[in-house]
């Protein structure tokens, strides 16, 4: 899979999160292909997060995942989530 976003597309993920996300109450959001790499990073600036371990953990997690859905006979799992629930 390839893609090229430019910074028009990016300022527009970027806008769409914060005030979809953001701005209703979501402390932190990241968008992170499946090799790790940083699309979006927004937050309400309560907290610092290390994004750069964060993305490198979750592209590892999600060759794992892609690991198992073809274990059980998937292709794959189409999306991955993760959410803290505090």
């Amino acid at each position: 899979m390839s893609y090229s976003l430019g910074q028009k597309q990016l300022d527009g993920i970027e806008d769409i999160l914060q005030q979809d996300l953001i701005d209703n109450g979501v402390r932190c959001v990241f968008l992170i292909d499946m090799a790790g790499n940083i699309i979006a990073n927004l937050d309400n600036g309560e907290k610092q997060h290390d994004i750069y371990s964060l993305a490198a953990l979750a592209a590892g997690n999600f060759g794992a995942v892609s690991a198992m859905a073809k274990i059980i006979g998937e292709n794959e799992f189409s999306l991955l989530f993760h959410k803290e629930f505090v």
